[in-house]
């Protein structure tokens, strides 16, 4: 009996291996990867920065928008330990890292910008906004 049931175990994984096995695709939709960024026209930016600090008193509007939209985005892109942290870390260290990249970026600001620097500093609601904006302008993750 027990040779016999050798025997059919090896008839059955032979059988097994006589099949064509088949593998299904990969589904082209559902998750794995990162996000796409969810990227906001610059004009809806300069939009709600006007509808909420539009009151204020810029010695100069227009380059004020030129630091929020362009001046520190590039300063924090070039933020090394910021883009370390974007490329290897998890949302929380990137945003970490950015709160700290911001930080140093308004320091080197205090002579281009007091009035900016005062709101970042002295506004919370200010400093939420702006941070909140920054990342998703400069982390190109979504989050």
């Amino acid at each position: 009996m027990d040779s016999y049931r050798a025997e059919k175990e090896a008839v059955r994984a032979l059988s097994y291996l006589e099949e064509t096995p088949e593998i299904e695709p990969t589904p082209l939709s559902g998750g794995g990867g990162k996000p796409e960024a969810e990227l906001h026209p610059l004009s809806v930016i300069v939009e709600e920065f006007n509808t909420r600090y539009g009151d204020l008193e810029w010695c100069d509007r227009d380059r004020v928008q030129r630091l929020l939209t362009e001046d520190i985005p590039r300063r924090l892109r070039e933020h090394t330990a910021y883009d370390n942290a974007l490329r290897h870390g998890d949302e929380q260290n990137a945003r970490i890292e950015h709160a700290e990249a911001l930080r140093q970026v308004f320091a080197d600001l205090i002579e281009d910008d007091a009035i900016l620097f005062r709101e970042f500093h002295g506004n919370r609601e200010f400093q939420n906004w702006l941070e909140g904006w920054m990342f998703r302008l400069t982390s190109s993750t979504g989050y």
